[in-house]
């Protein structure tokens, strides 16, 4: 496993992910628990930039507008071939430990991030870095993917700071939920970006990812809890400014929304689909 790990001079804070202790917090999917308190850490109040608000998808109209906005995104990449539907649904999202985060400028979703929890049916990535994967989560560390990250290209020079400020949301989200470690796949030419702006350290090798067309792709991690010691600014970036209780609220998932989106999903990973019966998910 160090093999897999001393990449590009990263082993010594890869190492200290070994090191530390665990953190050892229940995760409860209750409303309630969904609402927990973040650090007091994350400061003052402030939910828009660029007129733009940041929360959760609400109701299958913004669900279907951030799977909108991922298929035209990964088709215009050529990541994949474009569907009938014009939505990207991964079989994870029919899953109620997904949560799709939404940036909405103007009641028009611009941006969006999906956050898997880790649970039963494992992560996405898993199918790419198994071995990396299943050496954290033995330690004990809850652990969560960024996935189906995308925006809208309109040349708007608030894209950077919604990007971020997305980011922070995924950030905060997950803390409340329990997780302390982030991971996510991306393109190598983009990982210096993550790792100097939202902390990320390079923790797999360079592999084709055949979910994407094949295209390169390398594994990064990003530990929350230890994020102040070894990258205090991007820290600031993702928790300087807290969300309210309202960016965390949720609806259950209508019974003909799981069942329209567990079909798409089925045409696009025939046979992936987790759920052979649709069950309430959180949108």
């Amino acid at each position: 496993m160090t093999a897999l790990l001393e990449d590009r001079g990263v082993a010594e804070p890869i190492q200290s992910y070994y090191e530390a202790p665990v953190f050892r917090r229940q995760v409860d999917w209750t409303p309630a628990g969904r609402r927990a308190r973040i650090p007091d850490c994350c400061g003052p109040t402030e939910t828009r930039t660029f007129g733009t608000s940041f929360r959760m998808a609400r109701g299958r109209e913004e669900l279907h507008a951030a799977m909108r906005l991922v298929h035209d995104s990964y088709v215009r990449l050529g990541f994949i071939r474009p569907n009938r539907h014009g939505l990207h649904v991964i079989p994870y999202h029919v899953l109620p430990t997904t949560d799709v985060l939404v940036a909405v400028r103007r009641g028009e979703v611009v941006a969006t991030a999906s956050v898997v929890m880790d649970s039963p049916h494992g992560l996405p990535l898993e199918c790419v870095y198994q071995e990396e994967v299943e050496a954290f989560r033995s330690r004990g560390f809850r652990i969560a993917e960024v996935s189906c990250l995308a925006d809208k290209r309109d040349n708007d020079s608030g894209n950077a700071a919604c990007l971020f400020r997305l980011m922070a949301l995924v950030a905060q989200r997950s803390w409340r939920a329990g997780v302390n470690l982030h991971m996510i796949v991306v393109h190598p030419r983009h990982a210096k970006f993550y790792e100097h702006f939202l902390g990320f350290i390079k923790i797999g090798k360079e592999k084709p990812y055949e979910k994407v067309a094949g295209s390169p792709a390398v594994l990064l991690a990003g530990e929350i809890d230890r994020l102040p010691e070894y990258n205090p600014r991007a820290y600031q970036r993702l928790c300087g400014e807290s969300f309210p209780d309202e960016s965390y609220d949720f609806e259950f998932l209508a019974e003909d929304v799981a069942i329209e989106l567990n079909e798409i999903c089925d045409e696009t990973y025939p046979g992936g689909s987790f759920l052979p019966q649709p069950v309430p998910m959180c949108a």
